[in-house]
């Protein structure tokens, strides 16, 4: 199995929810999520660019793509929540719009050929006092299909 991994700084961004801007135009209904998938694009190609692998992308194999969003811990909590390292968030933005910015940055980096080739995902987000973003591992290779135990 190869694995390759790195954090995003930033608050994390959903994408999914278009709005009709008129003329059969649609747009992505989150403003910063062009901002937040740039942020996802550098840092997986600098990733790259550091490891000198960039001859191996992008992946046209089946891959697994592990992510945990971090975002701020809420003022408004009570001091002895606040002092915890972290906490499932359970509230907005949707995971499965999280995750698909993450998944189509990861194509336009140059790291996957097609966001389609990622057959499984570990995704959680949680509240936390350390530095808001994403932390991002994708791998691939015969121990990433055998560690999602699919099949007979």
């Amino acid at each position: 199995m190869t694995t390759i991994s790195f954090f995003v700084p930033g608050t994390p961004v959903q994408q999914g929810s278009k709005r009709h801007v008129g003329n059969g135009i649609m747009v992505e209904a989150a403003q910063n999520l062009m901002p937040w998938r740039d942020s996802v694009i550098y840092a997986a190609r600098s990733t790259m660019s550091k490891l000198g692998a960039a001859g191996q992308f992008p992946l046209d194999c089946p891959v697994r793509c592990e992510v945990t969003f971090r975002t701020p811990m809420p003022k408004s909590l009570p001091k002895a929540e606040r002092d915890r390292a972290w906490r499932p968030k359970t509230t907005a933005p949707d995971l499965d719009k999280l995750t698909r910015a993450i998944g189509d940055a990861l194509e336009q980096s140059g790291m996957i050929r097609s966001d389609a080739r990622i057959w499984s995902w570990d995704v959680s987000k949680v509240q936390t006092q350390a530095v808001p973003g994403a932390n991002v591992i994708v791998s691939w290779g015969d121990e990433a299909a055998r560690q999602g135990r699919v099949g007979p």
